[in-house]
Protein backbone atom coordinates (compact mmCIF):
# COMPACT_ATOMS: atom_id res chain seq x y z
CA UNK A 1 0.00 0.00 0.00
CA UNK A 2 1.45 3.43 -0.63
CA UNK A 3 1.55 6.30 1.62
CA UNK A 4 1.15 9.85 1.12
CA UNK A 5 1.06 12.25 3.90
CA UNK A 6 -0.05 16.17 3.31
CA UNK A 7 3.17 17.51 3.65
CA UNK A 8 5.56 14.64 3.80
CA UNK A 9 4.81 11.99 0.84
CA UNK A 10 4.85 8.73 1.97
CA UNK A 11 3.78 6.46 -0.50
CA UNK A 12 3.96 2.85 1.39
CA UNK A 13 2.23 -0.31 -0.41
CA UNK A 14 1.39 -2.56 1.27
CA UNK A 15 4.15 -5.47 2.35
CA UNK A 16 7.69 -4.69 3.89
CA UNK A 17 11.12 -6.27 3.26
CA UNK A 18 14.80 -6.32 4.33
CA UNK A 19 17.41 -8.69 6.36
CA UNK A 20 19.88 -11.58 5.57
CA UNK A 21 19.71 -14.44 7.34
CA UNK A 22 22.12 -17.27 7.87
CA UNK A 23 21.23 -19.84 5.46
CA UNK A 24 19.81 -17.99 2.78
CA UNK A 25 21.13 -16.86 -0.26
CA UNK A 26 21.29 -13.37 -0.67
CA UNK A 27 19.86 -12.39 -3.67
CA UNK A 28 19.78 -8.92 -4.14
CA UNK A 29 22.88 -7.20 -3.10
CA UNK A 30 24.31 -3.59 -3.62
CA UNK A 31 26.16 -3.64 -7.04
CA UNK A 32 26.47 -1.58 -9.68
CA UNK A 33 22.73 -2.47 -10.77
CA UNK A 34 21.08 -2.16 -7.43
CA UNK A 35 20.22 0.58 -6.92
CA UNK A 36 19.60 2.09 -9.90
CA UNK A 37 19.75 5.90 -9.45
CA UNK A 38 18.88 8.19 -12.58
CA UNK A 39 19.27 11.79 -13.16
CA UNK A 40 17.70 14.42 -11.34
CA UNK A 41 17.08 12.46 -7.98
CA UNK A 42 19.73 13.97 -4.97
CA UNK A 43 17.95 11.33 -2.44
CA UNK A 44 17.47 7.97 -2.64
CA UNK A 45 18.02 5.98 1.05
CA UNK A 46 16.46 2.22 0.88
CA UNK A 47 15.91 -0.47 3.62
CA UNK A 48 13.10 -1.75 6.19
CA UNK A 49 11.28 0.27 8.59
CA UNK A 50 8.24 -0.70 10.85
CA UNK A 51 4.79 -0.01 9.39
CA UNK A 52 2.65 2.82 10.52
CA UNK A 53 -0.60 2.80 11.11
CA UNK A 54 -2.18 5.13 7.90
CA UNK A 55 -3.72 8.50 8.77
CA UNK A 56 -6.08 7.73 5.45
CA UNK A 57 -6.43 5.83 1.98
CA UNK A 58 -6.62 6.30 -1.28
CA UNK A 59 -7.81 5.22 -4.50
CA UNK A 60 -5.39 2.89 -6.10
CA UNK A 61 -7.26 0.01 -8.97
CA UNK A 62 -3.26 -1.03 -10.07
CA UNK A 63 -2.65 -2.21 -6.42
CA UNK A 64 -4.01 -5.77 -4.73
CA UNK A 65 -5.50 -3.83 -2.31
CA UNK A 66 -6.92 -0.91 -4.42
CA UNK A 67 -5.97 1.61 -2.19
CA UNK A 68 -2.73 2.68 -0.98
CA UNK A 69 -2.29 4.29 2.76
CA UNK A 70 -1.47 7.92 3.26
CA UNK A 71 0.77 8.84 6.56
CA UNK A 72 1.66 12.20 7.46
CA UNK A 73 5.01 11.03 8.26
CA UNK A 74 7.62 8.98 6.69
CA UNK A 75 9.34 6.28 9.21
CA UNK A 76 12.71 6.23 9.49
CA UNK A 77 14.22 3.51 7.64
CA UNK A 78 15.83 0.99 10.69
CA UNK A 79 18.15 -1.10 8.46
CA UNK A 80 19.79 0.27 5.11
CA UNK A 81 19.31 -3.25 3.64
CA UNK A 82 17.91 -5.13 0.62
CA UNK A 83 17.24 -8.44 2.81
CA UNK A 84 14.20 -8.10 4.25
CA UNK A 85 11.81 -10.86 6.48
CA UNK A 86 8.15 -11.13 5.24
CA UNK A 87 6.13 -10.52 8.68
CA UNK A 88 3.14 -8.66 9.95
CA UNK A 89 4.19 -5.02 10.76
CA UNK A 90 7.20 -4.87 8.67
CA UNK A 91 8.01 -2.22 6.11
CA UNK A 92 10.21 -1.68 3.67
CA UNK A 93 10.63 0.42 0.03
CA UNK A 94 12.78 3.81 -0.34
CA UNK A 95 13.10 7.14 0.35
CA UNK A 96 13.32 10.07 -2.47
CA UNK A 97 13.61 13.25 -3.35
CA UNK A 98 14.51 15.64 -7.05
CA UNK A 99 17.55 17.64 -6.57
CA UNK A 100 15.80 21.10 -6.57
CA UNK A 101 12.23 22.31 -7.03
CA UNK A 102 11.30 20.50 -9.84
CA UNK A 103 7.60 18.88 -9.43
CA UNK A 104 8.04 15.68 -11.33
CA UNK A 105 3.85 14.36 -11.11
CA UNK A 106 2.90 12.18 -12.58
CA UNK A 107 5.57 9.17 -11.65
CA UNK A 108 4.66 5.92 -11.83
CA UNK A 109 5.65 3.77 -9.09
CA UNK A 110 5.96 -0.13 -10.15
CA UNK A 111 6.56 -2.86 -7.70
CA UNK A 112 6.99 -6.64 -9.15
CA UNK A 113 7.14 -9.37 -6.67
CA UNK A 114 6.46 -13.01 -6.37
CA UNK A 115 2.80 -13.76 -7.29
CA UNK A 116 0.42 -13.62 -4.14
CA UNK A 117 -1.46 -17.24 -3.70
CA UNK A 118 -4.82 -15.91 -3.47
CA UNK A 119 -4.82 -13.42 -6.55
CA UNK A 120 -1.85 -14.24 -8.78
CA UNK A 121 -1.23 -10.74 -9.06
CA UNK A 122 3.05 -10.13 -9.66
CA UNK A 123 2.68 -6.47 -10.55
CA UNK A 124 0.98 -3.66 -8.65
CA UNK A 125 1.15 0.10 -9.76
CA UNK A 126 -0.22 3.44 -8.49
CA UNK A 127 0.71 6.99 -9.14
CA UNK A 128 2.41 9.58 -7.30
CA UNK A 129 4.43 12.71 -7.32
CA UNK A 130 8.05 13.57 -6.39
CA UNK A 131 9.82 16.54 -5.54
CA UNK A 132 12.47 18.84 -3.54
CA UNK A 133 10.11 20.37 -0.96
CA UNK A 134 9.76 17.15 0.59
CA UNK A 135 10.35 13.19 0.95
CA UNK A 136 8.49 10.54 -0.93
CA UNK A 137 8.19 7.10 0.69
CA UNK A 138 7.54 4.16 -1.96
CA UNK A 139 7.17 0.95 -0.21
CA UNK A 140 5.08 -1.92 0.74
CA UNK A 141 4.02 -3.03 4.71
CA UNK A 142 3.38 -6.81 5.33
CA UNK A 143 -0.50 -6.60 6.39
CA UNK A 144 -2.00 -9.75 5.31
CA UNK A 145 -0.69 -13.53 5.30
CA UNK A 146 -1.09 -13.55 1.67
CA UNK A 147 1.33 -10.82 0.66
CA UNK A 148 4.41 -12.60 2.78
CA UNK A 149 5.62 -14.01 -0.46
CA UNK A 150 9.69 -14.63 -0.55
CA UNK A 151 11.69 -13.87 -3.25
CA UNK A 152 12.87 -11.00 -5.30
CA UNK A 153 10.68 -7.72 -5.25
CA UNK A 154 11.32 -4.60 -7.52
CA UNK A 155 10.58 -1.33 -6.93
CA UNK A 156 10.63 1.51 -9.93
CA UNK A 157 9.76 4.68 -10.34
CA UNK A 158 9.09 6.47 -14.24
CA UNK A 159 8.30 9.86 -15.14
CA UNK A 160 7.58 10.54 -19.01
CA UNK A 161 8.89 7.18 -20.24
CA UNK A 162 12.30 7.51 -18.47
CA UNK A 163 13.37 5.67 -15.44
CA UNK A 164 13.87 7.34 -12.07
CA UNK A 165 15.17 4.54 -10.26
CA UNK A 166 14.82 0.82 -9.47
CA UNK A 167 15.42 -1.18 -6.21
CA UNK A 168 15.18 -4.75 -6.21
CA UNK A 169 15.16 -6.31 -1.96
CA UNK A 170 14.92 -9.90 -1.28
CA UNK A 171 11.87 -11.19 0.82
CA UNK A 172 12.96 -13.61 3.19
CA UNK A 173 10.02 -15.76 5.31
CA UNK A 174 9.32 -14.39 8.60
CA UNK A 175 11.29 -16.19 10.70
CA UNK A 176 14.56 -15.21 9.04
CA UNK A 177 15.29 -12.40 10.93
CA UNK A 178 12.58 -12.24 13.97
CA UNK A 179 14.67 -9.25 15.90
CA UNK A 180 12.65 -6.84 13.32
CA UNK A 181 9.66 -7.78 14.54
CA UNK A 182 10.36 -7.58 18.10
CA UNK A 183 11.33 -4.03 17.65
CA UNK A 184 8.72 -3.15 15.78
CA UNK A 185 6.27 -4.99 17.81
CA UNK A 186 5.02 -1.98 19.87
CA UNK A 187 4.28 -0.01 16.51
CA UNK A 188 1.11 -0.55 14.68
CA UNK A 189 0.71 -2.34 12.00
CA UNK A 190 -0.04 -0.58 8.50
Amino acid sequence: MRWQGAGLRACVLAAALACIAPGFPALAQPDDDNPVIGPGIARLEYGVYCAQEPDATEEAPGTAAGVVNLVSEIPAIRWPQFQVPADIGIGFGVIIETGDDRVLDPVIITVTHPPFPDSGIEVEQWLTRIDGQSPSLHGFSFEYEAERVPGDWTFSASYKGQELYHVTFQVLPGTAMPEFALTCMGGAVS
